[in-house]
């Protein structure tokens, strides 16, 4: 290569900064998935930290990008800077630092942009270590933008010398089963007072969440009027507590409100109230709620606005039960919302035969979502050959992702396979039981080239992989994985270790005719 185009092609990527950027990223990614590469030396040294220190060119954004967030390593190694010093179990810092040393702290802050606190933070640390910090910077991170933390540290003066931060536009909020309200609600309350200008708020318990823990109504913790305060806010998730029927008609007001997430109470009022045009914002929406619920609830959003919903039904009933009000529920939301994302979940089992044509019925007005891009649906549901080809596929022109993971009845052929492809263009991943005939005797099908990545035949046995894996290679050339019951392994290997060497060789040698 001509060594002056070398040098402009190197001078072209040290100073595109997008590129740059990616390229630290990616290594970022890397470490928090594979942890640190091992040198020659057999140390184990971070990429970004030998990035910074051997190209000068990249080194502030490396160093950006490293401590751009902490989320792992807490407030730990903002302390190394400093000389290491303790009083009793607690960590201090020493009386005598050095100018230097200061300056670096400095430096260091102005990277941080993400940084946690967890539920040992305040038995770790003293508070005067935040005292010494404010002293020579205050807020200790001028440009922190998000800020997750337990409420034992939130609760604690400590936290003042980092909401006030003009940049910080996220809280995450983690509440512990034996926060008391008084506590909780005080948090809530220094955040609307110190951050009035906060975008998204993140309220969680891992204990409520995972389902263990019955927590009191949000009501009980917080009154909707300190989160009115919160003007800018775009984005809320409550996953500590539950949040009633009158909480959600007060939410629906917020203007700026663009993605709720909730669980309710167990019971929506009788009474006739009801918001006209609320939530005018609201572009998602992660619930989990009775299904016999979700009608009137849709009603509270202004219609036309919703593009992603989430459904999760509480009601843990049975098809035959829930059917009535799971096609009210469909119709709604067909008939309000342009849905481009849509996750619905309810009880899964077996259906019985004679439900089946009753469980397509049901299914049937999601087909009139013709903008969908993404479906996930878990629940009782049968589906043959003929609604795929004539119903599903002609539906749903831009669909990019279809998991339907689980399927009453046996399961559909592998025919339906080429209809997806025709009517689906876009279709990146499907997770569907799809059947293979035990003898391996397939229909000849024409050669697509159908850009399908990920398919997972969920529950189903695949008796012969070799034919299998060359049927799907004629239709899905670029399959990237392939998942399943007994012998979907051997597909996957099939596919990548046999079909795509094999057509990388005939494309390489194409391009070289």
């Amino acid at each position: 290569m001509d060594p002056d185009l070398a040098e402009n092609i190197a001078t072209d990527i040290l100073f595109n900064t997008d590129l740059l950027a990616i390229i630290c990223q990616d290594l970022w990614d890397t470490v928090k998935t594979d942890g640190c590469p091992v040198s020659p030396s057999g140390n184990r040294v971070h990429p970004l930290v030998s990035l910074a220190l051997t190209c000068k060119a990249v080194s502030s954004l490396a160093l950006d990008t490293l401590w751009g967030d902490t989320q792992t390593y807490g407030f730990q190694p903002v302390l190394r800077i400093f000389p290491s010093a303790s009083s009793g179990n607690l960590q201090v810092l020493p009386e005598d630092i050095p100018d230097q040393t200061w300056i670096h702290f400095r430096q260091y802050a102005n990277r941080v942009r993400s940084i946690t606190f967890d539920p040992t933070s305040c038995a770790r640390f003293s508070s005067t270590v935040f005292l010494r910090l404010a002293e020579y910077q205050g807020p200790i991170f001028p440009k922190l933008q998000c800020l997750r933390s337990d409420v034992s540290f939130v609760a604690s003066p400590s936290i003042l010398f980092f909401l006030p931060t003009k940049t910080l536009n996220e809280i995450q909020l983690t509440f512990s089963r034996s926060t008391d309200l008084t506590t909780s609600s005080a948090c809530i309350r220094a955040i609307k007072w110190q951050v009035p200008a906060l975008q998204t708020l993140h309220v969680c318990c891992p204990e409520f969440d995972n389902g263990r823990h019955h927590a009191t109504p949000f009501t009980g913790l917080c009154s909707i009027a300190n989160l009115a305060g919160f003007k800018n806010l775009r984005s809320l998730t409550i996953k500590s507590h539950l949040v009633d029927y009158d909480t959600i008609m007060q939410l629906s007001a917020f203007d700026n409100l663009e993605d709720l997430c909730v669980k309710t109470t167990s019971n929506v009022p009788s009474d006739n109230r009801q918001t006209q045009d609320g939530f005018p914002s609201l572009k998602s929406l992660h619930i989990s709620a009775k299904v016999s619920e979700m009608p009137r609830i849709l009603r509270l959003v202004r219609q036309g606005t919703l593009e992603t919903l989430t459904f999760i039904d509480t009601s843990n009933e049975a098809f035959h039960t829930n059917s009535e009000f799971m096609m009210d529920f469909h119709r709604e939301l067909v008939v309000r919302f342009p849905l481009r994302n849509l996750s619905l979940t309810y009880w899964a089992a077996q259906l019985d035969k004679a439900l089946w044509a009753s469980s397509r019925a049901v299914f049937e007005p999601l087909y009139e979502l013709p903008r969908l891009r993404s479906i996930h649906f878990v629940g009782e549901l049968a589906m043959d050959d003929e609604t795929i080809k004539t119903s599903l596929a002609p539906s749903w022109p831009h669909i990019e992702s279809i998991s339907i993971p689980q399927l009453s009845r046996d399961t559909p052929s592998y025919v339906v396979l080429s209809f997806l492809a025709k009517c689906c263009p876009r279709l990146v991943s499907l997770a569907m039981p799809i059947g293979f005939p035990d003898d391996g005797v397939l229909s000849a099908v024409e050669v697509l080239s159908h850009r399908l990545q990920i398919l997972k035949s969920v529950d189903t046995t695949a008796k012969k992989p070799v034919l299998i894996a060359r049927f799907l290679d004629r239709i899905f050339p670029f399959l990237v994985r392939v998942e399943g019951g007994s012998g979907w392994n051997e597909v996957d290997s099939i596919l990548r270790d046999v079909c795509q060497p094999i057509r990388w060789d005939q494309h390489q040698r194409e391009r070289g005719q």
